[in-house]
């Protein structure tokens, strides 16, 4: 995963997952690489448009669903006003220093994504490509 604030973010799934996630702007693209389909969302209505805020606040058009701390642990529940099909996120963080280490994602029909930062590098320099995107060409595949 890669994250450059405000408005980038990779997340490329390890093999044998053939999922690209890119926000770059306004969309969030999604790429299935085993199916070569490509889906663009307006990043507004994912959890992703949360994570790559440059300025990250909890009110607007958020609503916390829940709201939990102990044993060195904080949990926020978020779901966006009126966009009851953008599903909802839970973040994770530890509270000591208070760092993001994970995230649940639930989408409307009942699917759960778990993602977790293991080691993750802060203030890296990151290369403009990482975040570039070119629709496959089905003549590529040929």
């Amino acid at each position: 995963m890669h994250l450059h604030r405000p408005g980038r973010l990779r997340l490329e799934y390890d093999p044998p997952e053939p999922y690209l996630l890119l926000v770059k702007g306004e969309w969030l693209i999604f790429l299935d690489k085993e199916l070569e389909q490509t889906t663009y969302i307006p990043v507004e209505k994912t959890p992703a448009f949360f994570l790559t805020q440059s300025n990250i606040k909890l009110s607007g058009n958020l609503d916390i669903t829940h709201f939990e701390s102990g044993n060195g642990v904080v949990r926020i529940g978020l779901a966006w006003r009126g966009e009851e099909d953008a599903g909802d996120v839970t973040l994770i963080f530890s509270d000591s220093p208070l760092t993001l280490r994970k995230w649940r994602a639930y989408d409307v029909q009942g699917g759960e994504t778990h993602t977790t930062l293991i080691n993750p590098e802060y203030g890296v320099s990151l290369s403009g490509g990482l975040f570039e995107f070119e629709e496959p060409s089905p003549e590529s595949n040929n």
